[in-house]
């Protein structure tokens, strides 16, 4: 619910509306092995984009890049 709280809060549309169009490809269930879950998503031209949710520390280390998103809290 973080993640959906997080999306709402920067303004993204509605959640549902988006996953429903969306064109799953894969799902990944979670794993505590992996310590993680994923779901690979079909976009425009063949092109899959793979979404991974889970610990931290084991995401970033699988990530060849990432963004930073910061709200700044004197708001």
């Amino acid at each position: 619910m973080v993640l959906l709280k997080f999306a709402k809060d920067l303004g993204w549309a509605n959640h549902k509306e988006v996953r429903d169009a969306a064109n799953i490809a894969l799902m990944i269930p979670f794993s505590s092995k992996r310590k993680c879950m994923g779901c690979v998503v079909g976009l425009p031209d063949s092109v899959h984009c793979l979404f991974m949710k889970g610990a931290s520390e084991i995401l970033m280390r699988k990530s060849t890049r990432h963004a930073v998103i910061r709200k700044n809290v004197l708001d």
